[in-house]
């Protein structure tokens, strides 16, 4: 694997901030992907507006750190989606393909 790109990493490290702040829940693992939309849908708008304010004051750190939620939910689907999937192949290999 190459090298990864420094904004790339920038932004992972903004995406982790993020959830550390919100350490004290239990988490994204439980979570229906309906909701997890949901969730990704409200903070896009949420970087919407904040791409929309007219006040300058910290806007860079605004729009990075709704950025970096927009990013965590849509990782937290795909974590979510991948969990189930190889639970669901799990499942077949245990019980067969007609299962």
């Amino acid at each position: 694997m190459q090298p990864v790109r420094r904004e790339v990493e920038e932004f992972a490290e903004a995406m982790e901030l993020e959830l550390m702040k919100h350490d004290d829940r239990t988490g994204w693992k439980q979570c229906k992907v309906e909701w997890l939309l949901k969730r990704l849908r409200e903070e896009t708008d949420e970087l919407e507006a904040t791409l929309r304010d007219k006040n300058p004051n910290g806007k860079i750190t605004r729009v990075k750190e709704e950025a970096a939620d927009v990013g965590n939910f849509a990782m937290m689907i795909a974590d979510v989606i991948k969990e189930d999937w190889v639970r669901r192949s799990a499942q077949k290999i245990r019980l067969g393909d007609d299962f």
